[in-house]
């Protein structure tokens, strides 16, 4: 069965004529007809009851085929639809995969992105690093989050973001209110980290190390949203990106402590797979960021 047989025979059905389908598309009334008469081939039956004078009645035939032919003509145009959309930046989906400590990082661009493209559908989908790669490379995501680079030629890293940490602690800490502090001021102090390895921690570590400091990790979570609360319940001090805790700051929710040795800087890259290629809506994405650092 063509696709245009079936189109000429729903238009017979809908405008129960064969004259008036071929004029609503722009062919001759012989040319519908033959069309018809080859998918009644392909059934082995009529279509439609032929009447002189009379306007076509589908047969039982007719009816069971209408409904089916309606609908492959309808996912016909919706994949259309879906492929242009990968030929125009305008339109489209485009999936991306962070875990949840890096989405809060894709809102800047994302704000951007979405001032440039307002059609095009976003999904942020929840995917943990350890699955990042795989994701990519199945075609579940066309980009991601991670906060290191990926070594390996199969996929490209692009910097998304780089921002200060914040050393925070509760709002009524005694460090919480001075300007500076030194780390031999966080001596015994109770720390609550991310429960994967950050480069801050491994930072702290080696710091505390050099000035002889004892350094006391008390709690580890799965989030920094959850560490941001529970630095709010009085639980210990921890870092965040700056980005994760500018809000809760001003709302004086929790205090920054402002190190004198200042803390390493957080980045996060954006990855693709380089065996399969970006539609336009997320090669949009991809040069979104490029503008300020160069693709690794």
């Amino acid at each position: 069965m063509e696709f245009w047989d079936l189109q000429a025979f729903v238009t017979v059905a809908s405008e129960r004529s064969f004259k008036r389908a071929g004029l609503k598309l722009g062919r001759t009334q012989p040319a519908i007809s033959l069309a018809v008469r080859r998918l009644e081939e392909d059934v082995g039956g009529q279509l439609f009851h032929r009447k002189p004078s009379r306007s076509p009645e589908l047969t039982e035939a007719g009816h069971t085929l209408l409904d089916y032919a309606t609908r492959v003509l309808a996912l016909r145009e919706e994949a259309q639809r879906a492929l242009d959309g990968l030929k125009d930046v305008r339109t489209g989906t485009l999936a991306i995969g962070a875990d949840e400590s890096f989405s809060a990082l894709l809102w800047p661009v994302i704000e951007c992105y979405r001032a440039r493209h307002p059609d095009v559908r976003l999904e942020v989908r929840h995917v943990s690093p350890s699955h990042l790669a795989a994701s990519l490379m199945a075609g579940e995501i066309a980009l991601g989050v991670s906060d290191v680079p990926v070594c390996d030629s199969r996929f490209s890293s692009v910097v998304l973001s780089s921002e200060d940490v914040v050393l925070i602690a509760p709002p009524a800490h005694p460090l919480a209110g001075r300007r500076v502090a030194h780390c031999a001021d966080l001596a015994d102090q109770p720390f609550l980290a991310h429960d994967r390895a950050f480069p801050t921690v491994g930072w702290l570590t080696q710091l505390f190390d050099r000035l002889d400091t004892p350094f006391t990790l008390a709690m580890t979570l799965p989030s920094l949203h959850a560490l941001r609360l529970a630095v709010q319940r009085g639980w210990g001090l921890t870092f965040l990106p700056r980005s994760c805790a500018a809000d809760a700051i001003d709302a004086g929710l929790i205090g920054a402590i402002r190190l004198r040795e200042r803390a390493p800087t957080r980045q996060s890259w954006l990855v693709r797979c380089n065996e399969r290629q970006l539609a336009h809506a997320a090669q949009a994405f991809w040069n979104a960021p490029s503008g300020a650092v160069e693709a690794r």
